[in-house]
Protein backbone atom coordinates (compact mmCIF):
# COMPACT_ATOMS: atom_id res chain seq x y z
CA UNK A 1 0.00 0.00 0.00
CA UNK A 2 1.37 3.32 -1.02
CA UNK A 3 2.04 6.10 1.27
CA UNK A 4 -0.48 8.36 -0.17
CA UNK A 5 -2.95 5.42 -0.16
CA UNK A 6 -2.13 4.76 3.56
CA UNK A 7 -3.06 8.38 4.06
CA UNK A 8 -6.31 8.44 2.61
CA UNK A 9 -6.55 4.88 4.82
CA UNK A 10 -6.55 7.22 7.74
CA UNK A 11 -8.57 10.22 6.62
CA UNK A 12 -11.53 7.93 6.07
CA UNK A 13 -11.17 5.68 9.23
CA UNK A 14 -11.48 9.27 10.91
CA UNK A 15 -14.00 9.72 9.68
CA UNK A 16 -16.17 6.46 9.59
CA UNK A 17 -15.72 6.67 13.41
CA UNK A 18 -17.00 10.05 13.95
CA UNK A 19 -19.51 8.81 11.13
CA UNK A 20 -20.34 5.23 12.77
CA UNK A 21 -22.77 6.63 15.68
CA UNK A 22 -25.04 8.28 12.93
CA UNK A 23 -25.09 5.71 10.38
CA UNK A 24 -25.56 2.41 12.72
CA UNK A 25 -26.91 4.38 15.34
CA UNK A 26 -24.09 2.47 17.44
CA UNK A 27 -22.25 4.04 21.08
CA UNK A 28 -18.85 5.48 20.02
CA UNK A 29 -18.02 8.48 17.98
CA UNK A 30 -14.26 10.40 17.41
CA UNK A 31 -12.60 11.84 19.89
CA UNK A 32 -9.32 13.09 19.59
CA UNK A 33 -7.20 12.34 22.35
CA UNK A 34 -4.00 14.12 21.30
CA UNK A 35 -2.00 15.23 18.60
CA UNK A 36 -2.06 12.41 15.74
CA UNK A 37 1.05 13.96 14.24
CA UNK A 38 3.04 12.79 17.63
CA UNK A 39 4.00 8.67 18.34
CA UNK A 40 0.96 7.45 20.56
CA UNK A 41 1.64 5.22 23.38
CA UNK A 42 0.12 1.50 22.78
CA UNK A 43 -2.84 0.91 25.15
CA UNK A 44 -5.14 -2.06 24.96
CA UNK A 45 -8.56 -1.46 23.16
CA UNK A 46 -11.66 -2.92 24.90
CA UNK A 47 -13.56 -5.20 23.63
CA UNK A 48 -16.76 -2.44 22.17
CA UNK A 49 -13.73 -0.81 20.55
CA UNK A 50 -12.79 -3.70 18.91
CA UNK A 51 -16.63 -4.38 17.74
CA UNK A 52 -16.04 -0.36 16.34
CA UNK A 53 -12.99 -1.41 14.48
CA UNK A 54 -14.47 -4.36 12.55
CA UNK A 55 -17.79 -2.12 12.00
CA UNK A 56 -14.95 0.19 10.36
CA UNK A 57 -13.03 -2.25 8.33
CA UNK A 58 -16.53 -3.61 7.08
CA UNK A 59 -17.72 0.00 6.05
CA UNK A 60 -14.19 0.75 4.92
CA UNK A 61 -14.28 -2.56 2.44
CA UNK A 62 -17.87 -0.71 1.21
CA UNK A 63 -15.73 2.22 0.39
CA UNK A 64 -12.85 0.20 -2.00
CA UNK A 65 -10.10 0.45 0.73
CA UNK A 66 -8.79 -3.00 1.78
CA UNK A 67 -7.91 -3.16 5.47
CA UNK A 68 -8.57 -5.28 8.36
CA UNK A 69 -9.32 -5.18 11.98
CA UNK A 70 -6.07 -4.83 13.80
CA UNK A 71 -4.98 -2.16 11.03
CA UNK A 72 -7.99 0.14 11.94
CA UNK A 73 -7.18 -0.66 15.54
CA UNK A 74 -3.85 0.25 15.09
CA UNK A 75 -4.49 3.80 13.14
CA UNK A 76 -7.14 4.31 15.59
CA UNK A 77 -4.15 4.60 18.44
CA UNK A 78 -1.71 6.04 15.70
CA UNK A 79 -4.24 9.16 15.54
CA UNK A 80 -5.21 9.35 18.74
CA UNK A 81 -8.71 8.23 18.21
CA UNK A 82 -10.75 6.83 21.43
CA UNK A 83 -14.74 5.57 21.68
CA UNK A 84 -16.49 7.30 23.75
CA UNK A 85 -20.15 7.07 24.99
CA UNK A 86 -22.76 9.00 24.50
CA UNK A 87 -25.25 10.13 27.08
CA UNK A 88 -29.11 9.39 26.94
CA UNK A 89 -31.27 12.37 27.65
CA UNK A 90 -34.93 12.36 27.92
CA UNK A 91 -37.51 12.76 25.13
CA UNK A 92 -39.29 16.05 24.40
CA UNK A 93 -42.24 14.82 21.93
CA UNK A 94 -45.01 16.60 23.11
CA UNK A 95 -48.32 15.12 21.11
CA UNK A 96 -51.19 17.62 20.71
CA UNK A 97 -53.99 14.92 21.68
CA UNK A 98 -56.70 17.47 18.71
CA UNK A 99 -54.87 16.26 15.68
CA UNK A 100 -54.86 13.22 13.44
CA UNK A 101 -51.54 12.18 12.31
CA UNK A 102 -50.11 11.06 9.33
CA UNK A 103 -49.41 7.72 8.20
CA UNK A 104 -46.32 5.82 8.73
CA UNK A 105 -44.68 5.80 5.16
CA UNK A 106 -41.68 4.75 6.10
CA UNK A 107 -41.55 1.70 8.43
CA UNK A 108 -38.34 1.99 9.65
CA UNK A 109 -37.02 2.03 6.34
CA UNK A 110 -34.80 4.88 6.47
CA UNK A 111 -33.63 4.17 2.66
CA UNK A 112 -33.00 6.00 -0.70
CA UNK A 113 -32.49 5.03 -4.07
CA UNK A 114 -31.56 8.87 -4.72
CA UNK A 115 -31.21 12.23 -3.18
CA UNK A 116 -34.93 14.18 -2.27
CA UNK A 117 -37.03 10.97 -1.71
CA UNK A 118 -36.61 10.34 2.07
CA UNK A 119 -36.05 13.11 4.34
CA UNK A 120 -36.28 12.40 8.15
CA UNK A 121 -36.84 15.57 10.88
CA UNK A 122 -36.67 16.24 14.57
CA UNK A 123 -35.75 18.84 17.49
CA UNK A 124 -33.38 18.68 20.53
CA UNK A 125 -33.03 20.84 23.31
CA UNK A 126 -29.82 22.73 24.27
CA UNK A 127 -29.34 24.05 27.58
CA UNK A 128 -27.95 27.80 28.15
CA UNK A 129 -27.52 30.57 30.56
CA UNK A 130 -30.23 31.86 28.90
CA UNK A 131 -32.45 29.45 28.66
CA UNK A 132 -33.15 26.77 26.12
CA UNK A 133 -32.34 26.60 22.82
CA UNK A 134 -34.44 24.36 20.14
CA UNK A 135 -32.44 22.58 17.34
CA UNK A 136 -34.97 21.61 14.14
CA UNK A 137 -32.98 19.35 11.67
CA UNK A 138 -33.91 17.58 8.35
CA UNK A 139 -31.45 15.30 7.02
CA UNK A 140 -31.83 13.65 3.91
CA UNK A 141 -31.92 9.44 3.72
CA UNK A 142 -29.78 9.13 0.62
CA UNK A 143 -27.05 11.47 1.27
CA UNK A 144 -26.84 10.94 5.22
CA UNK A 145 -26.49 15.05 5.37
CA UNK A 146 -28.69 17.44 7.16
CA UNK A 147 -29.92 19.69 4.26
CA UNK A 148 -31.73 22.08 6.70
CA UNK A 149 -31.22 23.25 10.52
CA UNK A 150 -32.94 26.35 12.75
CA UNK A 151 -33.21 27.12 16.15
CA UNK A 152 -35.16 29.09 18.38
CA UNK A 153 -36.17 29.79 22.00
CA UNK A 154 -38.92 27.91 21.58
CA UNK A 155 -40.23 24.54 20.30
CA UNK A 156 -43.09 25.62 18.63
CA UNK A 157 -44.48 25.33 14.79
CA UNK A 158 -42.89 28.42 13.39
CA UNK A 159 -39.30 26.59 14.45
CA UNK A 160 -40.31 23.53 12.32
CA UNK A 161 -41.91 25.27 9.63
CA UNK A 162 -38.57 27.71 8.98
CA UNK A 163 -36.36 24.66 8.82
CA UNK A 164 -38.67 23.17 6.17
CA UNK A 165 -38.86 26.11 4.25
CA UNK A 166 -34.63 26.54 4.19
CA UNK A 167 -34.95 22.66 2.96
CA UNK A 168 -37.20 23.39 0.19
CA UNK A 169 -35.00 26.53 -0.77
CA UNK A 170 -32.03 24.29 -0.60
CA UNK A 171 -32.67 21.36 -2.62
CA UNK A 172 -35.33 21.48 -5.72
CA UNK A 173 -37.83 19.07 -5.20
CA UNK A 174 -40.62 17.43 -7.58
CA UNK A 175 -43.84 17.52 -6.65
CA UNK A 176 -44.78 14.28 -5.27
CA UNK A 177 -41.79 12.48 -4.54
CA UNK A 178 -40.75 13.48 -1.87
CA UNK A 179 -41.62 12.21 2.03
CA UNK A 180 -40.97 14.19 4.63
CA UNK A 181 -41.33 11.70 8.18
CA UNK A 182 -41.12 13.41 11.53
CA UNK A 183 -42.36 12.10 14.74
CA UNK A 184 -46.02 13.16 16.73
CA UNK A 185 -44.97 16.35 18.53
CA UNK A 186 -47.18 19.32 18.14
CA UNK A 187 -44.93 21.27 15.78
CA UNK A 188 -45.32 18.37 13.16
CA UNK A 189 -48.96 18.04 13.49
CA UNK A 190 -49.58 21.45 13.29
CA UNK A 191 -51.93 22.87 10.43
CA UNK A 192 -49.31 25.73 9.41
CA UNK A 193 -46.71 22.88 8.64
CA UNK A 194 -49.26 20.08 7.00
CA UNK A 195 -50.43 23.11 4.71
CA UNK A 196 -47.09 24.21 3.73
CA UNK A 197 -46.50 20.09 2.79
CA UNK A 198 -49.46 20.10 0.83
CA UNK A 199 -48.76 23.16 -1.43
CA UNK A 200 -44.93 21.67 -1.58
CA UNK A 201 -46.75 18.59 -3.14
CA UNK A 202 -45.08 16.93 0.24
CA UNK A 203 -46.09 13.65 1.35
CA UNK A 204 -46.13 13.20 5.39
CA UNK A 205 -45.03 10.64 7.22
CA UNK A 206 -45.16 10.05 11.08
CA UNK A 207 -43.46 6.94 13.04
CA UNK A 208 -45.87 5.41 16.05
CA UNK A 209 -45.60 7.18 19.26
CA UNK A 210 -43.07 6.90 22.14
CA UNK A 211 -40.65 4.72 20.00
CA UNK A 212 -37.42 6.01 18.99
CA UNK A 213 -37.05 3.62 16.77
CA UNK A 214 -39.67 5.15 14.14
CA UNK A 215 -37.29 7.75 13.73
CA UNK A 216 -33.98 6.93 14.52
CA UNK A 217 -32.41 8.37 11.46
CA UNK A 218 -33.23 11.34 12.59
CA UNK A 219 -32.64 11.29 16.42
CA UNK A 220 -29.33 9.74 15.50
CA UNK A 221 -27.20 13.37 15.24
CA UNK A 222 -28.27 14.74 18.54
CA UNK A 223 -26.08 11.89 19.28
CA UNK A 224 -23.26 12.81 17.69
CA UNK A 225 -23.44 16.99 17.69
CA UNK A 226 -23.85 17.04 21.84
CA UNK A 227 -21.25 14.26 22.37
CA UNK A 228 -18.83 16.31 20.14
CA UNK A 229 -20.12 20.08 20.16
CA UNK A 230 -21.68 20.54 23.34
CA UNK A 231 -20.75 18.10 26.46
CA UNK A 232 -18.56 20.03 28.54
CA UNK A 233 -19.75 23.56 27.46
CA UNK A 234 -21.54 26.07 29.45
CA UNK A 235 -23.08 28.53 27.03
CA UNK A 236 -23.93 32.35 28.37
CA UNK A 237 -26.33 32.88 25.60
CA UNK A 238 -28.27 31.12 23.31
CA UNK A 239 -26.67 33.32 20.37
CA UNK A 240 -23.20 31.48 21.56
CA UNK A 241 -24.68 28.13 22.03
CA UNK A 242 -25.83 29.15 18.25
CA UNK A 243 -22.38 29.94 16.71
CA UNK A 244 -21.12 26.62 18.44
CA UNK A 245 -23.71 24.84 16.41
CA UNK A 246 -23.07 26.66 13.21
CA UNK A 247 -19.49 26.20 13.35
CA UNK A 248 -19.86 22.88 13.87
CA UNK A 249 -22.51 21.51 11.56
CA UNK A 250 -21.55 23.93 8.75
CA UNK A 251 -17.58 23.04 9.54
CA UNK A 252 -15.63 21.38 6.81
CA UNK A 253 -15.18 18.20 9.26
CA UNK A 254 -18.55 17.13 10.53
CA UNK A 255 -19.53 14.17 9.26
CA UNK A 256 -22.92 15.06 8.59
CA UNK A 257 -23.84 18.71 7.39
Amino acid sequence: MSRRRTLDTRKKVALLVSAAAVAGGGAFVMASTSNAAQPQPQRTLSAADSAVCQGLATALKREGVRVGRKRVERLMRQAGLAGISPRRGKGFTRRDPDTDPAPDLVQRDFTADQPNRLRVTDLTMVTTLEGPLWLSAIRDAFSRRVVAWETSARADAELVLTSLEYALASREVAPGELIHHADHGAGYTSVKLTTRLVRAGVQASMGSVGDSFDNVLAENPWMLIKTECIRGRVFATRAEANLTLFEYIDGPCCPIG
